[in-house]
């Protein structure tokens, strides 16, 4: 999170920000322990990254400390968020997983916009933690896109027809050709047709916002094209942060929209969640958006039809914490008593909003 993007953030992150960045009004505590606790939690500015880095290296018993803390660390991850304080660590290291669980969750009600505003390169390449945080939430669209790929591989389907958000006047219709090249950059050239005579002169000096759709809900913005231009959308070093391999992808990955409209799940939807111990995937339907409300992290879900014969398992829930991920929750599925369920993790300090991409959720089911 950028040290001057403070509005609308809750006191305990604006507090840990105060702290990191040495500001006065912080409790006294030896300030390499706050540095070397956000940077185990991500949380450092890339500046500060830099001389961590540098005294890591110049010094040995610095490491032994990260080395303890990145055991401590662990131990929080593997907690129920709402349980963290109890969980017998470092308290500094709570506070600034806490501060880091906050600040992505804001980021992630509002990832899109960010990411427009922001603009892909740099996105890609900054070090503070809205842009990982950023970069995380594209991991999970993409890890959910390959896993429907995989799926749907033998469904007969038109592919190269992207979606059209409601902002596309209706005169328009539209194909995309997209590939990732061998350098793993991302190549998206939309072509468009008329519907109605001159739709396109009409629309041609509209910017239209070229995303990757989520499955599950949600969009990415990857930069923006004219109507009548003919040159493609670029993101580059797309497969290092999306994982989705080099060649041709379904036009359908691809939304097309102008102004900022939410978008909806698609037939490909599902969260996958692994079954630890084996090789089987359970599929599990996000029945509404994800929203935060009174510092909870509201979830439905449908689960399998045959989860009742997956045996004892619980289910984890998992979230992005800039480049981490916390464990928010954990459920008994004996305990469910019907196919659709809302569950909801305590999530202390979180403002309210809408997680804008479903894909974030990560579900495991683990034997109780």
């Amino acid at each position: 999170m950028q040290i001057d993007d403070q509005q609308n953030l809750p006191p305990e992150t604006l507090e840990l920000l105060n702290r990191i960045a040495g500001r006065p009004g912080a409790e006294s505590t030896p300030m390499d322990e706050v540095m070397l606790a956000a940077f185990a939690c991500g949380v450092s500015t890339a500046e500060q990254e830099g001389e961590m880095v540098s005294s890591l290296v110049r010094n040995r018993e610095l490491r032994t400390r990260l080395k303890a803390m990145e055991a401590e660390l662990q131990t929080i991850r593997e907690t129920p968020f709402g349980q963290i304080a109890e969980c017998g660590v470092n308290p500094i290291l709570v506070h600034c997983m806490r501060g880091a669980m906050q600040a992505s969750l804001r980021v992630l009600c509002r990832a899109k916009r960010i990411s427009k505003d922001r603009g892909w390169t740099e996105v890609r390449r900054a070090r503070d933690l809205e842009a990982k945080t950023v970069r995380a939430m594209i991991g999970a669209v993409g890890h959910t896109i390959q896993m429907s790929m995989v799926r749907h591989a033998k469904r007969e389907d038109v592919r190269d027809r992207p979606i059209l958000g409601p902002g596309i006047p209706s005169g328009l219709s539209a194909r995309v050709v997209a590939q990732i090249r061998q350098d793993g950059s991302l190549i998206v050239s939309p072509t468009y047709a008329e519907n109605t005579p001159g739709a396109i002169t009409e629309a041609g000096s509209v910017r239209i916002a070229v995303e990757l759709a989520d499955p599950n809900g949600g969009s990415v913005h990857l930069g923006e094209h004219h109507p009548l231009s003919k040159a493609p959308v670029e993101a580059e070093g797309f497969t290092e942060i999306s994982g989705i391999e080099v060649g041709y992808l379904p036009g359908r990955l691809f939304r097309l929209d102008i102004g900022d409209h939410p978008s909806e799940s698609t037939d490909d939807s599902g969260l996958f969640a692994n079954v630890r111990g084996s090789s089987r995937l359970a599929l599990f339907d996000l029945v509404e958006p994800v929203r935060i409300e009174r510092e909870q992290l509201i979830v439905t879900l449908r689960a399998p039809d045959d989860w009742r014969e997956l045996g004892a398992l619980n289910l984890e829930l998992k979230v992005p914490a800039g480049n981490l991920i916390q464990l928010a929750g954990r459920w008994p599925m004996a305990d469910w008593d019907a196919q659709v369920r809302t569950i909801r993790c305590p999530l202390t300090g979180v403002i309210d909003g809408s997680v804008e991409c479903g894909s974030v959720l990560r579900l495991s089911l683990v034997r109780a």
